[in-house]
This record gives structure tokens, sequence and C-alpha cells, in this order.
């Protein structure tokens, strides 16, 4: 019963973190966005150690523990999260959570399957081509005709009104034989580039022609580059959570996760810094990116990460990340009423088979 309320629990919180990281995505670039939250992540976690008494578990843990753990968490926090956090960017909310989660739930199963040696069923072949049309069908049916490209993953309230605004002060300005304005950092064309290249910096800064071929090649190939960066988030995190049940069954759950902390904490930051255009490096981050990184930080890489780990030990992985991966039933309509996210017919339609299949596993 814990192990079940503690897998539900995570894909409510874990629903409620994205919607936060939604937001900023065309704010901010993927490296500071990381590097933020691995700071809220790693003083939510120093608490809660010392909190419940899971430092003398720390203190106790063996080498092998330690490196396999932290390494499973990099996984899942560090490169799993970053692929993440650009899968929502090129396809919005609702779809790349749909995408992402799903993927996990097939892949963990086949990775289980592989290494910890769990039996494969009929329920299971079932649920599995279910979960294959479920996002077959967000993937390729799920962006909304004429939808605006943009300012991808970010509430079109704020992106869109505000650049059509800037573009007819460009015209005005090209007309009167006045330069035009810079556009600002994390909208419009500026908010891709942002994203794609790492940079905060306006579009008409970034270096060289090469900078702005290959955001045209990103945006012209945006919804193919989306699904496949959405399915290796999905691998890297299933690839993790096998990987915390194999390694971390008899730890406390407090002291697995934070073991990861200090290398995710410490790459992205040393990256941010020393990242010439990270929105870290050259102090372009506002109060609101700082508020919802902060609740992103302790809500996701913080409470949902302690359940995770606690339906992982419970239940097991294969339940866990099933369970876990009903959050596109809490995320679809989040993402429509405060990322205010268009999503089609077919979109719903596809979270609905793919979170059919995802039960019929379990």
């Amino acid at each position: 019963m814990i192990g079940i309320a503690a897998g539900l629990g995570a894909s409510i919180t874990w629903a409620i973190a994205s919607t936060f990281l939604g937001s900023q995505t065309a704010r901010m670039d993927t490296i500071s966005l990381m590097a933020m939250r691995a700071v809220w992540g790693t003083l939510t976690f120093t608490v809660a150690l010392f909190a419940v008494g899971a430092h003398t578990d720390l203190i106790d843990m063996s080498f092998d523990s330690m490196w396999q753990l932290a390494g499973a968490g990099f996984l899942a926090s560090g490169t799993g999260d970053a692929l993440y956090a650009v899968a929502f960017f090129l396809l919005g909310m609702s779809r790349a959570f749909t995408i992402v989660t799903a993927l996990n739930v097939l892949l963990a199963f086949a990775l289980a399957s592989i290494f910890l040696g769990e039996t494969a069923t009929l329920p299971v072949g079932l649920g599995a081509g279910l979960i294959l049309i479920g996002v077959y069908l967000v993937a390729l049916y799920g962006q909304p005709r004429g939808g605006g490209s943009l300012a991808m993953g970010s509430a079109p309230s704020e992106a869109g009104p505000r650049f059509r605004l800037r573009r007819s002060r460009k015209r005005q300005a090209i007309a009167a034989g006045a330069p035009p304005p810079v556009e600002e950092p994390g909208h419009g064309p500026a908010a891709a580039q942002a994203l794609a290249l790492a940079s905060s910096r306006p579009a008409g800064a970034v270096a060289g022609q090469d900078g702005r071929g290959l955001w045209r090649w990103i945006l012209a190939n945006r919804q193919v580059i989306g699904v496949v960066v959405a399915a290796a988030a999905g691998l890297n995190w299933a690839g993790a959570i096998v990987w915390l049940r194999g390694a971390g069954a008899d730890v406390d759950p407090v002291a697995a996760v934070f073991v990861r902390m200090p290398a995710v904490l410490a790459v992205f930051w040393i990256t941010a810094l020393v990242w010439p255009r990270s929105s870290i490096r050259r102090r372009e981050i506002d109060r609101q990116s700082v508020i919802a990184m902060a609740v992103f930080g302790v809500v996701g890489m913080g409470f949902a990460s302690l359940l995770i780990m606690v339906a992982i030990q419970e239940i097991g992985a294969g339940e866990a990340v099933s369970l876990l991966s009903t959050g596109p039933l809490f995320g679809l309509p989040l993402a429509v009423i405060f990322l205010r996210e268009r999503i089609t017919r077919w979109a719903i339609v596809g979270t609905v088979i793919a979170v059919s299949g995802i039960v019929l596993i379990a």
C-alpha cells in the first residue's frame, strides 16, 4: 500500500513540477534551468538527510553502493531531466510529457526483464502495444494545425502576443529608417535559439551565420527532433530506475537520493559558469524564474525523487514506473490551464490509449 501511494504521489508531484519547468523553457537556457533546480533539490535533501537521521546511512554506505546510486541518480536528474527540458521546449508540455512517460514505462519493463529477470506476460505485451499506439498518435497528431513555432513550450498568452508587438515595432523602425530594436532574451526566435544553443543572447547577437543556420534546421525539423529527444529522456529515466532498483534496495531512500546531488550540482553549475552564453553567466535571471525553478527543484527533484525511490523499494521497478507514468492524466489539464497550450483530440485519445496500456502492464 505504501509503495502504491508513493508511486501515485510521485506521479502527481512530477506533473506539478513539470508545469513550472514548462513555464521557463522559453525564458532560460537548459543548462541554467538544471543548475538552478539542482541548488533547491540539494538544499531540500540536505535538510531532510539530518531531519530523519539518514546521514548515518550515508556515512556507513559502501563505495560501491555510493557510486552506483550517484551514477543512476545523475542519469535521471542530470542527462534525463536536461533532455526532458529540451523536449518540453520543442514539443510543449502535453506532448513531451506523454511521450517521455509512456516510453519510460515501455523501456523500463524491457530493461527490468533483461537485467533484473522480471518476467513478461501477455498483459505486458498488450500493454506495450497500446503504449506504442498512444505515443504514435500523440507524436504525429498532437500538434494543432497552424500552431505557433516561435515560442514552443511556452505560454502563448505571454510569448505569442509580445512577439507580435515587437515584430510590429521592428517594421515601424525599418520604415522610419532607424535600426530595428533588438529582441529580448527568452522570447520568440531568440528564445528558441537560447535553448537549442544553450544561449540566452538575442538572436541577432548569436555569432555567425552558422548559429542561425542551425536554428533554422532545428525549427524545420523540430517535431522529429523533439520526439527523438523525448525518447532519449525516457530511455535515461528507464535505465536509472532499473539501476536504482538493483543498487538501492537496502539503502535509506533519503540517503539514496541525496548521493546524486553533489554530482548534479557540480556538473551543471560548472558548465553554466564556464559557458559564456548561459543565463547564469550573463546574469539574466529574473525573480519569476528563480521562484519557478525553486518549486521545480523542491517538488520535482525533491519530493518526487524521494517518492519514486520509496515506490521502487516497496513494489519493484516495473510497478513503480507504471504508477509514475499515469502523470499525463494530471499533466494534460495542467498544461491547458496554466501553460495555455492547445491540444488536439488525437493528443487526448493517444494519452488515454497510452495510459490504458500502462494500467494493463501494471
